[in-house]
């Protein structure tokens, strides 16, 4: 879980990898609760998407009259991936999100863009 926001960290603030992940446990600290849920509910729309939604797709084309199992392999496989390309973005836009809010649990509300600029 400390290493949860590591990749924000090296997109937003140009870190190296070893400094984003030391960036990640300080921002984690103290809010390992927050992480958690968040991964867990991640996790569980990937199952969804991993076990649910081909194996419905999967009881809708078999009840379709045509011969060979390729045709179900493949829808499988197929809605698989679809829901995959759906769910990665969000996953990352979930941490990235949740980088911003521990950044700004950790060091109060103004960003670094916002007090380069100015602006509040």
């Amino acid at each position: 879980m400390w290493f949860a926001v590591t990749i924000p960290a090296i997109v937003v603030e140009g870190l190296g990898v070893r400094a984003a992940m030391g960036r990640s446990k300080w921002l984690s600290r103290g809010n390992l609760n927050r992480l958690f849920v968040v991964t867990v509910l991640l996790g569980v729309v990937w199952l969804a998407g991993l076990y649910g939604v081909p194996r419905l797709t999967v009881a809708l084309v078999e009840r379709v009259p045509v011969e060979g199992s390729w045709i179900v392999e493949m829808s499988r496989r197929v809605v698989g991936m679809i829901w995959m390309i759906f769910v990665a973005p969000w996953s990352a836009a979930a941490y990235t999100l949740m980088y911003y809010d521990l950044r700004v649990r950790k060091e109060g509300g103004v960003s670094s863009a916002a007090a380069e600029t100015g602006k509040e």
